[in-house]
């Protein structure tokens, strides 16, 4: 996968919205409703697009919305 950025400015996490991308760290990852896991008992918000995994991001994280689009064939 290539990815181009036409613009790499930073916003807070809060203002991304569910379903949206974003890079933090040049890691994609796709932010989801806040939740807490049955198994760990850990709150997510995101989850990573190279390999699933769950994560929190606070409110004031500062992150760059990737403009992505998924398609199927």
């Amino acid at each position: 996968m290539e990815i181009i950025y036409k613009n790499k400015k930073k916003v807070a996490f809060k203002f991304i919205a569910i379903g949206e991308v974003f890079s933090w760290k040049g890691i994609l990852y796709m932010a989801t409703h806040e939740a807490t896991s049955t198994s760990t008992g850990e709150l997510f918000n995101a989850v990573s697009m190279k390999d699933g995994e769950i994560t929190y991001f606070e409110a004031n994280d500062e992150v760059v919305l990737v403009k992505a689009q998924l398609v199927i064939s």
